[in-house]
């Protein structure tokens, strides 16, 4: 599951983030938060496709899953110490992270091993 923000492209305004497998179903949630029964419908009514822009963001568990090679709750945990963040992605894996890179972050986990 992964979480998507949606944007318009001319305002830059934010409907929020959404927990998906796929940008099409964000627009799915999204339509149906606003009251229409599919996005298909929604842009029917609005009359354009082309205003939304669906990004994927990078949650704490999203990024340990692809960057850390080991148990999901380590990872969280050396996270929130490489981050010096003041969330315990632990308790919270679903908040959404700053940039982070990941070559430093693996440095990071290496040098916890030792």
């Amino acid at each position: 599951m992964n979480t998507y923000e949606i944007c318009n492209r001319n305002s830059a305004h934010s409907f929020g983030f959404f927990q998906s497998g796929s940008e099409k179903e964000a627009l799915e949630q999204l339509a149906r938060q606003a009251g229409y029964t599919s996005y298909e419908e929604a842009c029917a009514v609005v009359g354009s496709a082309d205003e939304l822009i669906v990004s994927l963001v990078e949650t704490a568990r999203n990024f340990v899953e692809k960057y850390f090679d080991g148990d999901l709750e380590r990872g969280l945990f050396l996270l929130t110490q490489f981050t010096e963040s003041q969330v315990d992605y632990s308790q919270f894996p679903d908040v959404i992270i700053g940039d982070t890179e990941p070559a430093d972050f693996q440095e990071f986990c290496d040098a916890c091993k030792e």
